[in-house]
């Protein structure tokens, strides 16, 4: 289900990229930016909060088929609307043999087996694995940090594409999905999962595949602000 969205996610880019007429330089990031939710840090925590502990084991899944959407489509969409400069290279080897894939495959038997870890090492991966999405947000905010309050602020596309991220893709996702997923809380962890904003990879991978990370930087930034006004309607739907 959640790589069907993620399909979705760029069939709607796309579409209202073309609508838009969002430069090329631009194009690439504004179909990961609705492609992509930033589940990893917002979602998982909020989704624990309002479905309870168990939910969490639907969002390892979820994670995975971000993961696997994003190192594949969501680089390939990037890199094909860079400078250039960073040519794509993916391998079925490179994509199996990625960290945060491995990790989660470890979770999962972690989580069916009732396997709990020395404290030793439960507690140092807990940590490590607590700096990653802090580390992202600094990322962004010492990239923001170089740009005009202005330019910051007042991105007009900012707005139009959080409003895609935030209101668009997981309403439609809602009413597309609500007649086949009678289980309300796999269809609550997905729906609640797309309402989270921008995933803060998009700037970090629009670094490092020559796009305009500043862009994407002010995209992250908008909609992460934006999606205190907007996540609480998803949530009701479900509460």
């Amino acid at each position: 289900t959640c790589m069907i969205m993620h399909i979705w996610g760029m069939l709607v880019g796309f579409g209202t990229g073309k609508l838009f007429r969002v430069p090329h330089m631009n194009l690439g990031i504004w179909v990961f930016s609705c492609m992509f939710a930033n589940i990893g840090f917002m979602g998982v925590p909020v989704i624990s909060m309002i479905f309870g502990g168990n939910s969490v084991f639907y969002c390892a899944f979820a994670s995975a088929a971000f993961n696997l959407a994003s190192y594949t489509l969501g680089i390939w969409i990037i890199g094909k609307y860079g400078d250039g400069s960073h040519p794509v290279q993916i391998s079925l080897r490179q994509l199996v043999t990625l960290p945060v894939n491995i990790a989660i495959i470890i979770g999962i038997i972690l989580f069916i087996g009732n396997i709990q870890l020395p404290e030793a090492i439960g507690g140092t991966v807990k940590m490590v694995g607590d700096m990653i999405a802090p580390l992202a947000m600094i990322y962004i905010g010492a990239v923001l940090g170089r740009m005009p309050l202005r330019e910051m602020i007042y991105d007009r596309w900012a707005y139009v594409i959080s409003f895609i991220r935030l209101i668009v893709v997981p309403l439609t996702a809602y009413l597309m999905l609500r007649p086949f997923i009678t289980d309300q809380l796999v269809l609550g962890v997905v729906i609640v999962g797309l309402s989270t904003p921008i995933g803060a990879y998009c700037a970090i991978l629009a670094a490092q595949y020559g796009a305009d990370e500043r862009t994407a930087s002010r995209y992250i930034f908008i909609s992460t602000a934006l999606s205190i006004l907007t996540m609480p309607f998803f949530f009701f739907l479900f509460i």
